[in-house]
């Protein structure tokens, strides 16, 4: 009765930086990711996971900047 893999996250966001984690290491690990966007693990897990029914505009804006 797990939550399933890791790996069928569907999530815009998740896919958004595991496709730019292909050019820039640092976004493999969400710590990497969290690091350079400047907010907690627990923060962009909440955004990846979809438990934040609202991600701020300027937090999704630099996503879009850093994730290409």
């Amino acid at each position: 009765m797990g939550k399933g893999s890791i790996n069928e996250n569907n999530n815009v966001y998740f896919k958004a930086r595991k496709k730019a984690a292909m050019y820039n290491e640092r976004l493999y690990s969400r710590e990497g990711a969290a690091e350079l966007l400047g907010i907690s693990v627990s923060t962009l897990a909440d955004y990846e996971l979809g438990n934040t029914k609202v991600v701020p505009v300027d937090k999704v804006v630099l996503m879009a900047e850093m994730y290409n």
